[in-house]
């Protein structure tokens, strides 16, 4: 959860007791969204080194449907491994390498 979630749930309280049941309806559905794309959540996400992995070499079968169905479902995986796939591109990788030793500016 993040330092809203308090000021959620007081106002889902003082809705509640208000008669605002779509409102509540509502703020509750933001509470789950919130809880989803917490960074909290992301426990069972495969690590860094597993995605680079994939990347890098593939899996067997049965990993492989694994993982791809978890980035089908996980925003923060599937970014990363965009991030990844961006970056592989050899123009842009030696544009990175260019940049990080100063070759360009």
């Amino acid at each position: 959860m993040n330092e809203h979630d308090g000021e959620l749930r007081a106002l889902a309280a003082a809705e509640e007791g208000s008669g605002g049941d779509e409102t509540v309806r509502r703020l509750r559905q933001m509470l789950s969204v919130l809880a989803t794309f917490s960074p909290a959540s992301r426990g069972a996400c495969p690590s860094r080194e597993t995605l680079v992995a994939f990347h890098d070499r593939g899996f067997e079968a049965d990993s492989a449907a694994e993982l791809e169905a978890h980035l089908a479902a996980c925003p923060f995986c599937a970014s990363d491994l965009g991030d990844l796939e961006a970056l592989s591109r050899p123009p842009l990788l030696e544009a990175v390498v260019q940049i990080a030793s100063g070759g360009l500016r």
